[in-house]
């Protein structure tokens, strides 16, 4: 009798080296693999520079339309005192003459 025996054996490893290293006071990103992207500091300093700027210009910005509704209402309320005192400068003319006429006819009339 004939005896034959196979064994087959297989192994591979591989590492992987995920180091970064940034020149010029960089902040390296990486996501674990994938591409990599420098960032020097002088951008993420731009970036908090430009949301500063974005903070103080939206800040104005706000406190503009506040004061232009504020302008708005104190000139509608000066608008309606016109329109309060016109009524009132009305009444008198118009008021006191029917009035006295209203006297004196009373009186010639008796």
């Amino acid at each position: 009798m004939v005896s034959s025996s196979k064994t087959a054996q297989s192994s591979s490893s591989s590492t992987s080296d995920e180091r970064i290293i940034a020149d010029g006071e960089g902040n390296a990103i990486n996501s674990g693999g994938g591409d990599v992207m420098f960032v020097p500091d002088e951008a993420f300093d731009l970036a908090n520079f430009a949301l500063l700027e974005n903070s103080e210009l939206s800040g104005r910005a706000l406190s503009e339309v506040a004061d232009a509704n504020s302008r708005a209402l104190k000139a509608f309320t000066t608008a309606q005192r016109s329109e309060s005192s016109q009524l009132a400068e009305q009444l008198v003319k118009i008021g006191l003459p029917v009035a006295a006429l209203y006297f004196l006819s009373k009186g010639f009339f008796k």
